[in-house]
């Protein structure tokens, strides 16, 4: 086999690959190397042949990545809705709706060399789907299964949302089947993945949804999660949309939620089960899975090398390790200040009472004194 040949066998075998694991921009640099040459090498030629409408799929799965990296990264339509030093959230009305989409965004601050364990960690949140409602805001969520795989990115989840009281005893129990779509964008360092509901009747592949379960209404939920690796941490970025189906909650009342209430509070909870990660059973998980995980942090980590750097990541690692001892020592000096202050008081307080008067009285004869 000639180098030519064996060189266009390896772009294809890469394509290939990134395809099979919904690389979206990866696959669009390979296809645009391959494309020059696909009416002249029969090699390249059978490929396109034989892959027409996988490659007609690609080409639209990567418009769809476009306009939902444009919604997220783009300001152009979005209002302000409110900006704190954690929490940014923004706001438009889509056409032909009456219920808002909201754009929520912030940090996960850590250093270069703990962004990959950082990444799944907030990652395993929204992957292990099943563990959603352990952590979903107001606990209204009570169940997240996914009923059909059909890649390693992408799923079919039927989440199960029931209102608190007394609004559940007007508004019964809600249903939806989404699609929750990943795209494995490491070598720009990010990661998205894009909700979008399925109708009953509806396929993907070999699957077809299903009906309404009875004693539930099936709701709308549209939806994006976005992770990037930054410098500074992992940017978080939430976009969604809700429409409850129902008449008895005014439509402005919906719209405040979901501008205010809403993603604020579902970007806390997400913090507070990072923060209480080690030990969770989302730990469980990645430890039980290495092979998905350990893939992903192993892209990303190249990714970082490739641009950073190792000596500007181990750099990184060692002056967050010595902020981190700074931290402990400040706080183990301040703890034995204030044991100090505390045993000081502890002692003038358990002094006899006439003792203490006296020497109240011989500042006073020494002041006294000195003025004579």
């Amino acid at each position: 086999m000639s180098k030519l040949r064996t060189d266009y066998q390896n772009v294809i075998d890469e394509l290939d690959e990134a395809i099979n694991n919904d690389q979206p921009y990866l696959s669009r640099d390979l296809l645009e190397h391959l494309q020059p040459v696909a009416q002249k090498n029969s090699l390249v030629k059978a490929f396109f042949s034989d892959n027409a409408e996988r490659l007609e799929k690609l080409k639209e799965d990567i418009g769809r990545v476009d306009e939902l990296l444009h919604s997220l990264n783009s300001d152009e339509g979005w209002k302000e809705a409110s900006k704190s030093s954690r929490v940014t959230v923004h706001f438009q009305k889509p056409e032909g709706s009456p219920f808002l989409m909201t754009k929520a965004e912030t940090l996960f601050e850590t250093n270069l060399a703990d962004l990959p364990d950082m990444f799944v960690k907030v990652m395993s949140l929204f992957n292990e789907n099943d563990l959603m409602p352990k952590w979903f805001p107001m606990g209204v969520m009570k169940g997240n299964e996914c009923i059909h795989q059909e890649s390693k990115f992408v799923k079919v989840i039927q989440p199960l949302i029931k209102l608190p009281f007394p609004i559940s005893g007007v508004i019964g129990p809600r249903e939806t089947l989404v699609v929750g779509r990943g795209y494995d964008m490491s070598e720009r360092k990010a990661v998205a993945i894009a909700v979008n509901p399925m109708e009953a009747g509806e396929t993907l592949g070999s699957f077809t949804a299903p009906e309404v379960p009875k004693g539930f209404t099936r709701i709308t939920m549209i939806g994006a999660y976005y992770f990037e690796l930054t410098p500074k941490g992992i940017v978080f970025k939430l976009l969604q949309q809700l429409d409850l189906k129902s008449n008895i909650i005014p439509t402005p009342l919906m719209n405040w939620i979901a501008k205010g209430a809403m993603p604020n509070e579902f970007i806390s909870q997400i913090r507070s089960r990072v923060k209480k990660y080690e030990g969770s059973k989302w730990e469980e998980r990645v430890l039980a899975n290495p092979k998905f995980y350990d893939e992903i942090k192993q892209r990303l980590t190249a990714t970082l090398e490739k641009e950073y750097g190792m000596s500007t990541i181990a750099l990184a690692k060692e002056e967050a390790e010595s902020a981190a001892l700074a931290r402990k020592n400040s706080k183990r000096s301040l703890r034995r200040s204030m044991s100090k202050l505390s045993k000081r008081i502890s002692r003038t307080a358990s002094m006899p009472f006439g003792k203490k008067k006296d020497s109240v009285g011989a500042c006073s004869r020494t002041n006294t004194g000195t003025r004579t």
